[in-house]
């Protein structure tokens, strides 16, 4: 099974969004707030299908008052 374990420490007044796109772009997932401290992603898309293997990218767009921050990370999929 697949499994992605992504942590996020956050204060209480920040707001987040977590999105996990594939590597054409396209949306797979996305978190919205209130985020937990550990979000799993299953390796499947919004559609509850499997997504498909290959590069994936996780963008985490935090919001603290009028400051706003993207966290880009990337990794693979594979089955």
């Amino acid at each position: 099974d697949d499994r992605l374990v992504l942590r996020l420490q956050l204060p209480a007044s920040d707001q987040a969004t977590v999105t996990v796109y594939g590597f054409s772009g396209d949306i797979l997932y996305r978190f919205t707030s209130p985020l937990a401290a550990k979000l799993y992603w299953n390796g499947k898309t919004r559609m509850d299908r499997p997504a498909p293997v290959g590069p994936f990218f996780v963008v985490a767009e935090i919001t603290s008052g009028n400051t706003k921050k993207l966290i880009r990370t990337k990794g693979i999929l594979w089955r």
